[in-house]
């Protein structure tokens, strides 16, 4: 059993720790305080950017340097830099998208001076097929010609032939 010397030493060290956490909790409201005015300090900076106010301008026209006007001034130079690149992939799209197009308009035309030829050539093929045969049901009524004639020369050769014999 704790006695009475112990128990006052306990009473002692409670106090302390109830002294000690009210000091941290006063430290910690302090530094969440602190921590709130630099989160407002940013948002009206960041309202400032984004109203066109320079902040940054004045925080040096006074010459102090504060790490709230150096994320201002990094927020500032990030700002511009993303405009400046938004800018350039804008060219680079515009001149992509002039390139596809064009790319489109001469594929496009190509296909259509390749699908003309095609018809040209199949009509062409057509044409021709029909030429060809005109031609060699003429050649083959020209064979027979020929087969006929050879016939009657050698039937004409034959009679004279008989007629000279019948002659002599």
């Amino acid at each position: 059993a704790p006695g009475p010397g112990r128990r006052a030493e306990h009473c002692a060290q409670q106090r302390r720790r109830a002294a000690e956490g009210r000091f941290a909790t006063k430290q910690m409201e302090a530094r969440r305080r602190s921590g709130a005015l630099a989160l407002a300090a940013l948002v009206v900076s960041a309202c400032s950017l984004a109203h066109g106010a320079a902040l940054t301008s004045e925080v040096h026209a006074v010459g102090a340097a504060t790490p709230i006007s150096k994320v201002i001034e990094l927020l500032n130079g990030m700002h511009a830099k993303g405009i400046q690149e938004k800018e350039a992939e804008a060219n680079r799209f515009s001149a992509f998208d002039q390139w596809c197009q064009d790319q489109k308009r001469i594929k496009t035309d190509e296909i259509n001076a390749g699908t003309a030829k095609v018809e040209r050539l199949r009509a062409g093929i057509e044409k021709d097929a029909a030429l060809i045969k005109s031609l060699t049901d003429r050649i083959e009524e020209l064979e027979e010609d020929i087969g006929r004639w050879q016939k009657d020369t050698k039937s004409a050769s034959d009679v004279r032939a008989k007629e000279a014999l019948d002659y002599k």
